[in-house]
């Protein structure tokens, strides 16, 4: 009765180990496929007012935080770390050649966000803030007609931090697992 090679007993540690690994992974994944987001802001960048960066030969070519060109300058958001998500809602007589920036003034990650209105570019922020911003290193040749109205929003829940319920969900599972084997063998 007490041999955990029974069939009987075998059985009943395999059928609940199976439970508790599908109650673990339900719970580990409900979060991934349940995506909202939150609105961080509404911002419309400007190829003559908005623009910023260095010329092509220089080692800052694409950082917004170098070379700011134009009058109001590009968009610094504080945001924090976590998963994040622009989208194109309008669009000028031209659509503005628009970056966001995902860093600091010393690193960073440039994302293109087309010119396609419905167009969305999704991307992780680690460190520094979001800058949206048109790139263009000599600016005042741009009409001010050309613009583009993005969207940004941050995945909810996606800041780097597990769940708690994931980890004593967990707990519970390994627990009750070792109850059922420690029972089956005396």
């Amino acid at each position: 009765m007490g041999d955990i090679g029974n069939g009987k007993n075998a059985s009943v540690v395999f059928v609940l180990g199976v439970i508790m690994f599908g109650a673990v992974l339900m719970a580990t994944t409900t979060t991934v496929f349940a995506t909202t987001w939150d609105l961080v802001g509404t911002y419309t960048v400007n190829d003559l007012y908005n623009a910023s960066g260095d010329p092509p030969w220089s080692p800052y070519i694409k950082n917004p935080y170098h070379s700011n060109n134009s009058s109001a300058g590009p968009y610094f958001i504080d945001a924090a770390p976590g998963h994040y998500k622009v989208d194109l809602m309008a669009i000028g007589d031209w659509a503005a050649y628009a970056y966001a920036w995902s860093g600091t003034a010393d690193a960073g990650t440039s994302y293109y966000l087309g010119t396609t209105v419905g167009t969305s570019t999704e991307f992780d922020h680690n460190v520094g803030q979001i800058v949206l911003y048109t790139y263009d290193w000599w600016p005042w040749d741009n009409p001010p007609q050309n613009w583009s109205t993005f969207q940004l929003s941050m995945e909810a829940g996606s800041t780097p931090v597990p769940e708690p319920s994931t980890f004593i969900l967990l707990g519970a599972g390994l627990a009750s697992l070792g109850f059922c084997r420690r029972k089956f063998r005396k």
